[in-house]
């Protein structure tokens, strides 16, 4: 029989296994990467998103306070129109009111 070299059999299944483990540690590196810049990605998408939403909001409640300013000012107008006295009962003078316009 002849005799079988163990250590070197040993040295080159050690470095099969180092080689197949550092392959696999690269591959996960490589994948890990390309999730970080995905969430990278999603993370500057979603801080536009909200700076939009905050920006939309600010004008939103601007309108409303425009909305809100221009309907006291309306309902103010009305009251006036509503109180106003009837054309017989005013107190503009007759030749104003005869007065062909």
């Amino acid at each position: 029989m002849k005799f079988i070299p163990w250590t070197r059999v040993g040295i080159a299944a050690g470095i099969l296994i180092f080689t197949a483990l550092f392959a696999a540690y690269k591959i996960e590196e490589r994948r890990a990467d390309k999730l970080q810049t995905q969430v990278i990605k999603w993370q500057r998408a979603f801080a536009k998103l909200s700076t939009e939403r905050n920006e939309q909001r600010t004008i939103t409640r601007t309108r409303i306070v425009e909305v809100e300013r221009k309907s006291k000012s309306a309902n103010t107008r009305a009251r006036r129109v509503e109180t106003a006295p009837l054309p017989g009962q005013c107190k503009t003078p007759e030749a104003v009111l005869g007065a062909d316009l």
